[in-house]
């Protein structure tokens, strides 16, 4: 499910590689290096919002085990497992904006960049 959800940004990328590769032409090496330069950035934000996503499932985990050591009834234990489902749904909200908001990046370097090569 959450590949799917990257589909659009890989797809950019690619997008923009193919149209590198074609600029291997003579006169076009500046653009080639530029569209490097964005591919390397766009894949560090990438890695950036995976990165968060993992440590914050990480400290969601880790919260939701030590409120489930100290439950003593069922009731308490419901409410632990409330709030770890709460907080991955924030976070799940919060990834997908981010990742939206870097696919929507992608696809306007993209085009801005191919209308500058053409």
């Amino acid at each position: 499910m959450k590949s799917a959800n990257l589909l659009p940004v890989f797809l950019a990328l690619t997008s923009l590689s193919v149209h590198a590769f074609s600029a291997n032409e003579p006169g076009h090496g500046g653009f080639r290096s530029q569209v490097d330069g964005v591919r390397a950035e766009m894949f560090a934000d990438f890695k950036a919002i995976e990165s968060f996503s993992h440590k914050e499932r990480i400290r969601i985990l880790q919260e939701a085990e030590a409120c489930i050591q100290a439950a003593i009834d069922r009731d308490q234990y419901r409410a632990c497992e409330q709030r770890e489902n709460n907080s991955r749904q924030q976070v799940k909200e919060l990834v997908k904006a981010r990742h939206d908001a870097l696919r929507a990046k992608a696809e306007g370097l993209g085009s801005g960049m191919l209308s500058r090569r053409q």
